[in-house]
């Protein structure tokens, strides 16, 4: 996976030596693309159950092909095809100044730090190599929560019964999914006596009006799962590398 080159980029950073955090930080504060170049490319921070440390796409990769992921789309390989897509895009989608289009992967990496930072500071950790290793298990179940949301976008997507809508609220537009049995004229109206106090700059907003939409209107949705609920899936993830096995494009040492 390659970035084009930005004026956001610093030439005099050793991309390969900070943090996982400290990488991160320059992703969600100064919009570095090369700092976007390196997670993908080279930070080997997700583990399966191959024995070895993964990038995001293996790893998401080894999630989609999981025999518990395909029960869960029903064996469908055309929604976990676009499950993939969508997960990685929440990741590497990063808008420039002109253009923006699809997600933007600095909403979700800003999660992952307030996450490390709440963390950090209820068990009082300040040890660099613990900060990274902690930092790293945040990240991999941030993942696996996104997936279940992405397949979900995917079964909507993939649903000849619905249709995508564009709500205007307060200027900023909110893009969710209505079935195609309730006209256009109608759904903006729908939503302003269902959907209270919506609020445009919360990067979930969506996700809470579409479970809205979907339970209001009585439309199938995928069964509700928690991470801690799926022992298969949760023996396949191998714990993080011990200390020894930190390499210098994985974790950084």
């Amino acid at each position: 996976m390659s970035f084009a080159l930005n004026k956001y980029e610093m030439p005099d950073v050793d991309y390969h030596s900070i943090s996982l955090i400290n990488l991160i930080k320059l992703i969600t504060e100064l919009s570095d693309r090369a700092a976007l170049r390196e997670f993908h490319d080279y930070r080997r921070v997700f583990n399966y159950n191959t024995g070895k440390s993964l990038l995001l796409t293996e790893f998401v990769d080894s999630l989609c092909n999981s025999p518990w992921a395909l029960k869960l789309a029903d064996y469908n390989y055309n929604l976990i095809e676009n499950t993939y897509d969508y997960l990685i895009d929440r990741f590497s989608n990063l808008p420039n100044d002109e253009y923006s289009n699809g997600c933007d992967c600095r909403y979700y990496f800003d999660a992952f730090l307030v996450s490390c930072h709440s963390l950090f500071e209820k068990q009082d950790i300040h040890n660099s190599l613990e900060m990274e290793l902690s930092a790293a298990k945040i990240l991999q179940k941030m993942v696996i929560h996104n997936f279940k949301y992405c397949l979900r976008e995917s079964t909507r997507n993939l649903n000849p019964f619905r249709t995508r809508y564009q709500w205007d609220v307060k200027g900023t537009t909110i893009t969710v999914w209505m079935p195609i049995s309730l006209p256009g004229n109608e759904r903006k109206q729908w939503l302003e006596e269902h959907i209270i106090n919506p609020d445009p700059t919360n990067p979930a907003e969506k996700y809470r009006i579409q479970a809205v939409i979907d339970y209001e209107l009585e439309l199938p949705v995928i069964e509700n799962f928690k991470y801690r609920e799926i022992p298969s899936l949760q023996n396949k993830i191998s714990s993080l590398p011990d200390q020894d096995e930190i390499d210098v494009k994985g974790l950084s040492s």
